[in-house]
């Protein structure tokens, strides 16, 4: 499994919404936009759950105890 850390998730999501924003305004096919939104949002999420935990790297989280928080950063 990769494993990306907060950075990389901050990052996905910034490439995955401009590429959307891009595509929209060309008009392109709806379902590319949509699975790039998808990713977009997975990335953003994520990023947020990482901050909020004061976490930079999910590894922690996945070698810890807390299941709650190992099943959203499953999740996707």
């Amino acid at each position: 499994m990769l494993i990306a850390d907060k950075r990389d998730y901050r990052n996905g999501y910034k490439k995955h919404y401009g590429l959307y924003k891009r595509l929209y305004k060309e008009n392109a096919d709806i379902n590319s936009r949509r699975l790039l939104l998808a990713y977009s949002v997975e990335c953003g999420l994520k990023y947020m759950l990482l901050d909020k935990w004061h976490e930079e790297n999910p590894k922690n989280i996945l070698e810890g105890a807390d299941e709650k928080k190992k099943t959203f950063l499953h999740a996707g």
